[in-house]
């Protein structure tokens, strides 16, 4: 039997041979007993007095006892056992037992009816055929509050509340009138503090003297718990969520109108079916296992979420709570329809995510600051611009420590003046990341006021704009370079104006002046002038196509095996009458230079050495000039190590990386003062570094100055070869014929005068289809080719040429003749099929020295 369906009676169970009782939770508690198993001894001591006629019951010497009993709970109850087949069962009840009467009892006890009516648990009174109170127990006096003389002669409808008098006379009446000792009513009677009890009335008895004697029962909690239950039932029924009460089966017992709409069927309909039939397919297996673990493991409540099928097919999102009572073996659950919230859940997820990306992809972060708490909030942007974990957790302290000192004094004001003026801002600041790196950051930053106007909350952006802060200095920085490139360039052109127009200035003159004189003397000067104007303005040429050539990486060494000898010592002739106009010593020390041949590309290295020295020679007024070189081998090897050293007018140590600036004048007015373009020791670092070495300078302002520079050389054991200077001068181009193909009369006039003083045949064709007629229909030992030329170009006449060459199996060879020196246009010369070419302005023994050589190989082609 399930002992605990009795909730208001005590119960308990034994059998003879038993160790311990079962006993039910209602009179575990009036026992004061604990929810542990109680051994048969411990529970009948309880029963003090009347213990020990309960032991001899269990002997088999009565089937039967009864007695009244006052718990730990200080509760009135009447104690029935009964014995049936060697199985004990005691009831401890509020309620008399039926053995009992007011007129006596023929029991063993002796049992004493004023006893039992003063102390019983129930309310008792006896009052006369008036309806005047006579007696009242304790229990009914303490019910209600009142002393018992309170009730003495006063009639009972007194104490009854006004609508359940006439239904309580009534109802007395009629159990008197028709003899009924047991007539259970309900009425209400008022208590000594104004409110009122609700009393059951259980026996209504009318003696000989014509008295009436009544036995209740106060019943207030279990009226209200009615109440309840019936609020509790009207509140189930209207509920908004759905409510089920279920059977351990998942059979619905009840179900309120809420779960009827969310299955879409009536009530009819859903009582008696399982719950889990209206399931969704993927969620019945965990809805099984959660109802299972409630029953199992005894967990009391459980909040799942599962899917239930509506009538129409579609499934409904259902957030549920559960809760089990293993002992009536019902289970009740209570859902609410989350499909709605879930859906705009995931919406809401789906724009978070998209929020993220769209952060991620501009490098835009957000951020809060709530006053009110003084905490932070980061978006996951702004954590990784910071360089944290996506895990971390800001603090307004810890925010501000990421601002690199100088900026952290701004972001604090501009922060303070947005929360006590209102103000918005908008400024870049630095930051440095958790790894260190320093970063640019963009930070937006709003307040917003509650109703009495004051912030309680700064929001705003974060964006990471560190490579468009540095492209903007960037582009400040190349500004700067471009306008003081153009400042420089100003004053380079200015300077080359000034340098060019020098000696054109002096040509010119001296070009007027020999028109005009007769005399041989001073014909003889002028064209000395001419010849040293014209020698500046070339070497002033050679200087800016020499520096176009290097800037733009055209420049090869052309390596030929030299004695470093021979090269030191005749740079030191060639500048030593210089110095010597100058009243300064120049020396060569090469005393640690070995005679081992080296390839070089000896113009290069000359170059090099020609623009130091002249350098030092130019700025020293006084005292001394040394060049100083020397080598050592190692591995075949030579480390040539070269030092030009001046007792000048020296260099501001600020100043001296200067040297090597394009377009740059260290010293002012040096241009005017000293003559040059300027772009001498630019160039020579250029060329150092092209030879695998490096240009550097020490000096000191009124001191002087030292140029060092240091390269490597292949070593090789065979002599120079070569046709030397004084054979050059000699070479004999008498009798051979020259197509001299040019369209400018100067340059006519300038190569033809040249070939004829030297014994040569010249015809001249003023464009390129005339030079091709000319070819075709003549015979020539070599061709002098103008490349830039009127109706056809050299190089497109050139081809041409050629081709009739191989038709005619007879090679004449063809030199150039361009006033480019860049490498690029040699290079496309030589691919269109030319043998060789000659820059202008023409230099006689260059030209003379080109023929000689090619024409050697003019005759028949073989295959």
């Amino acid at each position: 039997m399930n002992m605990d369906a009795f909730t208001h009676i005590g119960v308990a169970e034994w059998s003879g041979d038993a160790e311990t009782v079962r006993i039910n939770k209602h009179l575990r508690w009036l026992m004061g007993l604990p929810s542990t198993s109680v051994s048969w001894r411990d529970f009948v001591t309880q029963f003090k007095d009347k213990s020990r006629k309960i032991q001899d019951m269990s002997k088999g010497q009565d089937s039967y006892l009864h007695f009244p009993w006052v718990t730990k709970r200080q509760t009135h109850v009447f104690v029935e056992i009964s014995e049936e087949k060697g199985a004990y069962t005691l009831i401890a009840s509020p309620r008399q037992p039926a053995v009992y009467s007011l007129s006596g009892v023929s029991d063993e006890d002796q049992f004493d009816p004023t006893v039992f009516f003063e102390h019983g648990s129930d309310l008792m009174c006896l009052f006369s055929a008036n309806g005047e109170f006579k007696l009242v127990n304790s229990a009914f006096s303490r019910v209600l509050g009142y002393d018992k003389e309170a009730f003495q002669g006063v009639k009972y409808t007194e104490f009854v509340h006004p609508e359940d008098i006439e239904m309580s006379e009534l109802k007395v009446e009629f159990s008197i009138e028709h003899g009924i000792d047991d007539s259970d009513f309900v009425n209400r009677y008022r208590k000594n503090n104004g409110e009122y009890v609700y009393i059951a009335w259980r026996a209504l008895k009318e003696l000989a003297d014509g008295s009436v004697y009544c036995v209740g029962k106060d019943v207030t909690h279990t009226v209200e718990h009615v109440h309840s239950l019936s609020l509790y039932k009207r509140c189930f029924d209207i509920a908004l969520d759905a409510l089920i009460i279920a059977k351990s089966d998942s059979t619905i017992v009840h179900a309120n109108q809420a779960f009827c709409d969310v299955v879409g069927l009536s009530e009819e309909d859903v009582i008696g079916t399982h719950f889990l039939s209206f399931v969704h397919p993927d969620d019945l297996q965990a809805t099984i296992d959660t109802a299972s673990r409630m029953s199992t493991e005894g967990i009391e409540a459980v909040n799942f979420v599962n899917r239930y099928r509506h009538s129409s097919g579609k499934y409904v999102k259902l957030a549920w709570m559960g809760a089990s009572d293993s002992e009536i073996g019902l289970v009740t659950g209570i859902a609410r329809d989350i499909t709605e919230q879930d859906y705009i859940h995931q919406q809401l997820l789906r724009t978070a995510e998209a929020l993220d990306d769209s952060q991620r992809m501009a490098n835009i972060g957000t951020w809060e600051v709530h006053l009110e708490n003084n905490t932070i909030f980061w978006s996951d942007q702004t954590k990784r611009i910071h360089g944290v974990p996506l895990t971390f957790e800001p603090s307004v302290e810890i925010g501000v420590r990421f601002y690199t000192e100088e900026y952290r004094p701004l972001i604090e004001a501009d922060f303070n003046a947005a929360i006590s003026e209102g103000k918005s801002f908008d400024k870049r600041y630095q930051i440095e990341t958790y790894s260190g790196q320093i970063r640019w950051v963009r930070s937006v930053g709003k307040p917003e006021e509650n109703d009495q106007g004051k912030v309680f909350r700064v929001y705003g952006v974060f964006q990471d704009v560190t490579e468009q802060v540095q492209y903007e200095q960037e582009l400040i920085r190349s500004r700067n370079v471009a306008e003081l490139a153009s400042r420089q360039k100003a004053e380079f052109l200015s300077m080359m104006s000034h340098e060019i127009r020098t000696p054109l200035n002096a040509i010119v003159s001296m070009v007027h002046f020999l028109r005009n004189s007769e005399s041989k003397d001073q014909q003889t000067e002028f064209l000395d002038v001419l010849d040293f104007s014209s020698e500046n303005l070339l070497a002033l040429v050679n200087d800016i196509l020499d520096f176009s050539k290097i800037e733009a990486g055209k420049v090869e060494l052309e390596l030929t095996i030299e004695n470093l000898v021979d090269v030191f010592d005749s740079v030191a002739a060639a500048f030593l009458p210089l110095a010597q106009d100058k009243n300064i010593q120049l020396q060569l020390n090469k005393a640690e230079l070995s005679n081992e041949q080296v390839k070089v590309d000896r113009n290069r290295l000359v170059q090099v050495l020609n623009n130091l020295v002249s350098n030092a020679v130019k700025f020293t007024s006084q005292g001394r000039v040394d060049i100083i070189a020397s080598a050592h081998v190692v591995n075949k090897r030579m480390k040539l190590h070269v030092e030009v050293r001046d007792t000048g007018c020296g260099i501001e140590e600020s100043r001296l990386q200067d040297v090597y600036a394009l377009f740059t004048q260290v010293h002012s007015g040096a241009t005017r003062q000293h003559g040059g373009s300027g772009l001498g020791l630019t160039i020579s670092k250029k060329l150092v570094n092209i030879m695998g070495g490096d240009l550097t300078a020490t000096s000191a302002l009124g001191v002087g100055s030292t140029f060092t520079f240091d390269i490597e050389l292949d070593v090789v054991a065979v002599r120079k070869q070569g046709v030397p200077e004084e054979t050059k001068a000699e070479i004999n181009l008498a009798g051979i014929s020259v197509l001299l193909v040019e369209d400018n009369d100067t340059n006519v006039f300038v190569a033809q005068t040249m070939l004829e003083r030297w014994g040569s045949s010249v015809d001249v064709a003023k464009n390129g289809q005339e030079a091709v007629d000319m070819y075709i229909e003549g015979s020539y030992d070599i061709v002098l080719m103008d490349l830039h030329m009127p109706i056809m170009s050299g190089e497109e006449a050139s081809k041409i040429i050629k081709e009739h060459q191989h038709q005619q199996q007879h090679f004449v060879p063809i030199i150039a003749l361009t006033a480019s020196a860049l490498s690029e246009s040699r290079d496309r010369v030589l691919a269109s099929g030319l043998d060789d070419f000659v820059t202008k302005p023409i230099q006689p023994v260059r030209l003379k020295t080109a023929i000689a050589k090619n024409i050697s190989k003019k005759g028949p082609l073989h295959a």
